[in-house]
């Protein structure tokens, strides 16, 4: 996957603007382990349709984003984290 940062974030993504599992752990900033359970208790966006087994599981950047952004009281956005266009 090329990596493609035009984001506000800088979050590295391929040309599709969807984010591999090491990107989204660092954006929501909890283990993998943590990130499986809330998908299974539907706290958190699944992974893209299309996986197979061997192959890396991908989230699209803005479902990601936009969950990010309704967590009520959320600090994972401070303003000194954003990238300015």
């Amino acid at each position: 996957m090329s990596k493609h940062t035009n984001n506000p974030l800088g979050l590295k993504t391929d040309l599709l603007g969807r984010l591999q599992i090491g990107e989204v752990l660092r954006l929501a900033n909890f283990s993998k382990a943590t990130l499986y359970r809330m998908i299974k208790k539907g706290q958190f966006p699944q992974p893209l349709p299309g996986w197979r087994s061997g192959q890396k599981r991908l989230w699209a950047y803005d479902v990601v984003y936009h969950w990010a952004c309704s967590q009520p009281g959320s600090k994972l956005f401070k303003t000194s984290d954003r990238q300015t266009n």
